[in-house]
């Protein structure tokens, strides 16, 4: 396959007012004057469509952004499944799709369910909840001042929130953040100092031993990365 489209042997010119002097049949001669754009339209035009048989269609602005004739929504129903749609700007939390899933075909006992934003400050632009494990997923898009990229929140026994960041555009490199009542887990990525995890738990003061509550803070840095930093598992612990 020649992809020289110029050459008039393997390619043919269809639509008027092309470039008339990439064609190699057609050089003009030096004693003419080239036709102007018009000319070479009128010249060459052997195609002409049709005349439509309807009316311009004309949508006001109100409609448009309406976007569905029932008050700006629109649900659509499948087996086990509702889909939602809205416009631009009808809800305040900026929600333009939704869509459930569910157990029966009654729509009972929902087993999940994305939703999906636009036109917020905090670039929220997805939510996931997933009702049998209790967890939902937050999903933001780039340009937050923090970087955040995910949040995950597991409901109890665990009660822990997971934050996921755009590393690469934190001055502390900071990948994933796992936070808890009783402990804070930090995961970096490519610091200069080769911290790559950090742990800080909170051991809460025992009532019936009167032991004083503990911090222990817990550094590491990976084995392989560079020997004249030094490697291993740090722990440095203050009781209060």
């Amino acid at each position: 396959m020649r992809w020289d489209l110029a050459c008039g042997a393997d390619w043919e010119h269809f639509l008027p007012g092309e470039p008339y002097e990439l064609r190699e049949d057609c050089v003009i001669p030096e004693d003419q004057d080239p036709l102007t754009t018009d000319e070479e339209i009128e010249k060459e035009k052997h195609l002409d469509m049709p005349t439509s048989w309807v009316r311009p269609l004309n949508v006001s602005r109100p409609d448009f952004e309406r976007r569905f004739p029932e008050d700006g929504a629109k649900v659509i129903y499948f087996k086990r499944t509702i889909y939602e749609r809205f416009a631009p700007y009808r809800n305040l939390i900026g929600l333009v799709r939704r869509l459930t899933t569910y157990e029966t075909l009654d729509y009972q006992e929902p087993i999940s369910r994305w939703e999906w934003y636009a036109n917020r400050d905090d670039l929220l632009h997805q939510v996931r909840i997933d009702y049998r494990t209790d967890a939902t997923e937050e999903r933001f898009d780039k340009g937050r001042p923090d970087c955040l990229r995910s949040l995950r929140h597991r409901a109890a026994p665990s009660d822990e929130y997971e934050l996921k960041f755009f590393h690469q555009y934190r001055f502390d490199a900071l990948r994933t953040l796992i936070y808890h009542a009783t402990y804070i887990k930090e995961h970096y990525d490519r610091r200069d100092d080769l911290l790559h995890y950090r742990e800080f738990k909170n051991i809460p003061k025992d009532p019936v031993t009167k032991e004083a509550s503990k911090l222990t803070i817990t550094f590491a840095t990976p084995y392989m990365a560079d020997p004249t930093y030094g490697c291993g598992t740090y722990r440095l612990t203050q009781e209060s």
